[in-house]
């Protein structure tokens, strides 16, 4: 399962990204929506990795940066989650039965397909809004 979850990951990764490389070239195209919503995906997949660590997160789901630190964030939720994975796999080992063939909780599988969701849905929100107001928009292609 641990598999599964960092292939998604990495694909999540990418796609956000291409938004924030995107933004960071076309800074006229940044609407406040668009920064609000770009920044709360970033703040909420921050906040579920530090439940999933159990630590309290550095930041609140509506917290605004600025674009040009935006990366950076992404990055650092990124590899937390991969580093999250690792543990979770190496340490469920030790707790799984025949039951539970994934190394993992549901639990924790269900927050971890809500963060690659929210992040899908506030994606599309962003490029709505800029289709709606006639901007250019980042395109995901993936060949």
């Amino acid at each position: 399962m641990k598999d599964f979850f960092v292939g998604r990951f990495e694909h999540d990764y990418y796609l956000t990204k291409t938004c924030i490389d995107f933004f960071e070239l076309n800074e006229d195209c940044v609407t406040p929506f668009v920064k609000k919503s770009i920044c709360h995906l970033l703040n909420i997949h921050h906040i579920w990795n530090c439940r999933l660590q159990h630590v309290v997160p550095e930041s609140e789901p509506w917290d605004q940066f600025p674009v040009h630190d935006l990366e950076k964030l992404h990055r650092n939720n990124f590899l937390t989650t991969i580093d999250i994975l690792e543990t979770i796999d190496s340490s469920d080992k030790q707790h799984t039965d025949a039951i539970n063939p994934w190394n993992m909780n549901k639990e924790t599988q269900e927050i971890l397909f809500h963060m690659l969701q929210h992040a899908n849905y506030h994606r599309a929100q962003i490029i709505l809004e800029l289709k709606l107001k006639q901007l250019p928009f980042p395109i995901f292609n993936l060949i």
